[in-house]
């Protein structure tokens, strides 16, 4: 024999799985804009290391979509310049495809991790090409270090691409770092082994309000 308590238990569950049971999809038909397919430039440049353009093409939101294939979005054969503060030199960039360099695909997988690019399947490594400096210029910074055409804090950086009969051009500035003026740890509640960093700055007006730090741990890697 049932209590009160289960039979409003069981009439409860009855009306979840009615619930689930009626929800349903509905097909909307409308009229979607179609804005064409534009040039999508993603670059970055930061202290000490060299610029990093990735150039890809814009696709519908519900168009045919394959995520997998993200070699197939980029933009190949472009001429890209890049220029420092005022200075008239043009610094060619290179593109450089992925699957091209004979490195180990762990290494590429960690390449990719720096562009922002997350591998989740390890048999398949996607062929991304980017556009940066000469491979000559890489070499000799992998090598020595020495890198003139690397980002410098307080420069601006000009590019000017050339791609599909259009020119784009975009600038940035590489702000100076803002130092730690304190440092000083709190420890969690109940947990012993655990503590929170905290960090004590003053954030420059002229920068906004926002600010990128690494952290790592022991022989770990760099995370932002």
């Amino acid at each position: 024999m049932l209590t009160k308590n289960k039979n409003i238990f069981i009439l409860f569950i009855l009306a979840l799985a009615g619930l689930v049971a009626s929800s349903c999809t509905k097909d909307l038909t409308g009229s979607l804009p179609n804005f064409g397919t534009s040039v999508v430039v993603d670059g970055s440049i930061e202290t000490n290391h060299p610029p990093i353009i990735i150039l890809t093409r814009s696709t519908l939101v519900f168009g045919d979509l394959n995520i997998n294939d993200y070699a197939a979005f980029l933009l190949h054969g472009a001429v890209i310049t890049m220029s420092i503060d005022s200075s008239p030199v043009q610094v060619p960039l290179q593109e450089i495809c992925l699957q091209s360099l004979s490195i180990p695909d762990s290494q590429k997988i960690q390449l990719l991790q720096s562009l922002g690019i997350a591998v989740y399947d390890s048999s398949k490594v996607p062929d991304v090409c980017a556009y940066t400096l000469p491979y000559a210029e890489l070499l000799t910074y992998a090598n020595t270090g020495t890198c003139p055409d690397c980002g410098v804090e307080g420069h601006q950086y000009n590019l000017k691409i050339k791609v599909n009969n259009q020119t784009i051009t975009a600038y940035t500035t590489i702000p100076h770092a803002v130092p730690i003026q304190g440092l000083s740890i709190r420890d969690v509640p109940n947990v012993d082994s655990l503590v929170n960093v905290m960090i004590t700055l003053t954030v420059p007006s002229s920068t906004g309000n926002f600010i990128r730090y690494w952290t790592k741990r022991n022989q770990e890697p760099y995370y932002t």
